[in-house]
């Protein structure tokens, strides 16, 4: 498949190229500037050659070999580390030597310092031979997906730098991120770590264009999530603009820029990007074993079964309890696909923690893309410092971040993508330790089963049947939660099942029972129903047998049930093969993008008067109120 150098992490295979090429960038540099001779004569000493055979680098031998900077090599050593992960030992020379690097990586296993530690070498390197000490140009970019993932790779450098002074001081790193007004350095940092659209606003500024017009590193990391996320236009457009910069402002230098490419996953799509962005002669690194699993091996995965959505909900949290009892250390990720979700599971969580006397220290913690850039700092670094502790989370967590001692990720809900699942359980089981993952799946979600286990391989180590739903549902009915709370949550849930029915051949009706009964047993409201407008109804196909028991519209049912084409388009039982089913389906999810983890919204179909109805009385008190209106405007006693 792949037109280039290969390598492989279980069978290392060393090219002939890599042991020739030998840091091809400095060797032309060379030729212009003789006082870069010792960083050339490094290369070619004989405890290198002899790494470069090996095709891996323990931790020992990176502390022992002659080329590594005593500053980087002092920093390093302070850093406890007990010995490289695999992703490091085998990436570590080939991002110092090659031109361009492909490295295939699980999340967790430490490909932040993989990459890290080379260009910390090279920023040495440079400052010992530049004659002005002032740093005018960037040495490296560092560009990931997220606001979130940039702060943390720029915390990873931290942990080095902070190690020790004179690195510090010859090694500074700089954000180019949104949300953080951070001015720009007087003089250029060593290091920029970017999102896209921050980076591409920046490249038209001069200054900091001119400022990076020598770069001798560019990192991809998390690749494969900047293209999902639809940078792939912007990342071009970033290229031209780097190319512009350095013809305009550093057109006789000779540096060529090395290109490093992270990716959880490698398909056809990322090897044409890779292609396009560092040519057809790159390395490539594949750390994940053919015959291995796409989730680590250290992750203790289990399947409960339940019979419907509010089971999974009570089995979900009932558990959570119960683990935090039993293990004093317990610190979980809890992962809902709604931002609405994420809201009110937090309030759920929370008003059921004051039944628990003893638990009175602080642990809840939430996270999504509804949440203000200052908000989501201050959970992130405070999460990531607890002991204990649950995050309930969108997927705006779901990759890159990384949380210390994560002993459990629990999932409550099919996800989006069938490697969303993969990015989720990464989470846990982080740098070389060991963790569990647990997945909340009703009767009517089992081909998302199947679909893991097929189309990745998932191997779940434990299934179990969910039967303790009447001793665990007493403490949920003693809530006294808002109606609308309840309500947004329902009918959140309903956009984003919608979005997957035809991913996973799920049953439309069922799944709107399911989550109709879900929203009447928190509201303690065996009547409930939600509202949907007419314009709703009809878009999402829903069955007219569903009215008025479950769902109260205000589209003309009668006429649509004797319309003879009025089916769901996912048929009776769901999935692709309904003759009423276009590829239009396969975007719901971006029509629903309100409703979703909030943290990337591209623009929506449906407003809220689409689920409540521009006729809807709402009530006008506050949301603690005890009374509220239905559609016709009667008022009705809650609860609460």
């Amino acid at each position: 498949m792949f037109r280039h150098l290969g390598r492989t992490c279980g069978q290392i295979t060393v090219t002939p190229l890599l042991r020739s090429r030998l840091f091809s960038t400095v060797s032309i540099l060379a030729k212009e500037n003789p006082s870069l001779a010792p960083i050339i004569d490094a290369f070619k000493k004989a405890d290198v050659v002899a790494a470069v055979e090996k095709g891996e680098v323990s931790l020992e031998d990176l502390q022992s070999l002659s080329l590594i900077e005593p500053k980087l090599k002092n920093a390093i050593a302070k850093l406890d580390f007990k010995l490289l992960t695999p992703v490091q030992s085998r990436s570590i020379l080939p991002i110092l030597m090659e031109d361009g690097v492909v490295c295939r990586a699980k999340t967790g296993t430490g490909k932040t310092m993989a990459f890290a530690f080379p260009i910390l070498q090279t920023c040495l390197e440079y400052s010992a031979v530049r004659r002005d000490t002032r740093e005018s140009h960037v040495q490296a970019l560092v560009v990931a997906p997220t606001r979130d993932l940039a702060l943390q790779i720029a915390d990873e450098f931290a942990k080095v730098t902070d190690k020790n002074k004179l690195l510090a001081k010859k090694a500074t790193v700089h954000l180019a991120v949104g949300g953080k007004r951070e001015p720009f350095m007087k003089f250029a940092p060593s290091v920029v770590v970017a999102t896209p659209g921050r980076l591409e606003a920046n490249l038209r500024n001069p200054k900091f264009a001119a400022m990076m017009s020598q770069l001798k590193y560019k990192v991809y990391d998390e690749a494969d999530r900047l293209l999902d996320q639809g940078f792939e236009e912007t990342l071009h457009s970033i290229d031209e603009m780097l190319e512009d910069a350095r013809n305009r402002y550093s057109p006789d230098s000779s540096i060529k820029t090395k290109n490093v490419l992270f990716s959880a996953t490698i398909d056809e799509r990322m090897e044409d990007f890779a292609s396009e962005t560092i040519g057809e002669n790159y390395t490539y690194i594949n750390c994940v074993n053919a015959d291995e699993p796409e989730a680590h091996e250290n992750i203790h995965q289990t399947i409960v079964k339940t019979k419907d959505v509010f089971e999974s909900h009570v089995a979900a949290i009932s558990d959570i309890f119960r683990k935090r009892e039993e293990d004093p250390s317990y610190k979980a990720i809890l992962f809902v696909p709604t931002v609405s979700g994420s809201n009110f599971l937090y309030d759920v969580v929370d008003e059921l923690n004051r039944t628990f006397p003893k638990f009175k220290r602080r642990w809840l913690y939430k996270l999504n893309g509804g949440m203000s850039q200052g908000s989501r700092d201050r959970t992130t670094e405070n999460f990531r410092k607890c002991l204990t502790g649950l995050l309930i989370c969108t997927d705006v967590a779901a990759r890159g971040l990384d949380f210390k001692n994560v002993s459990d990720v629990i999932q409550i809900t099919p996800s989006n993508q069938i490697a969303d699942y993969v990015h989720k359980v990464g989470r846990t089981a982080r740098a070389g330790t060991s963790g569990n993952a647990t997945l909340y799946l009703t009767d009517a979600e089992g081909r998302y089963k199947k679909a893991l286990e097929n189309n990745r391989g998932i191997v779940f180590s434990k299934e179990i049947r969910y039967e303790t739903f009447n001793e665990d549902n007493k403490m949920f009915e003693e809530l006294e939660l808002p109606l609308e709370d309840a309500e947004d949550y329902a009918k959140s849930l309903l956009g984003f099942y919608q979005s997957v029915l035809g991913t996973y051949r799920l049953n439309l009706e069922i799944i709107v029972r399911d989550l109709v009964n879900m929203h009447r047993s928190f509201i303690s409201d065996s009547t409930a129903t939600l509202f949907i407008s007419g314009h709703l109804f009809n878009t999402m196909k829903v069955l007219s047998s569903l009215v008025p028991e479950y769902i109260k519209t205000n589209v003309n049912v009668q006429a649509n049930r004797n319309f003879k084409g009025n089916q769901s388009r996912f048929g009776r039982s769901g999935g692709l093969n309904s003759r009423n089913f276009t590829r239009r389906d396969l975007n719901d999810r971006k029509r629903f993008s309100n409703y979703d983890d909030g943290f990337q919204s591209r623009g929506r179909n449906f407003s809220r008067e689409d689920f409540y109805g521009n006729d809807d009385r709402r009530s006008q008190n506050d949301r603690k109120s005890k009374r509220s209106f239905d559609n016709s405007g009667r008022g009705r006693k809650e609860r609460y």
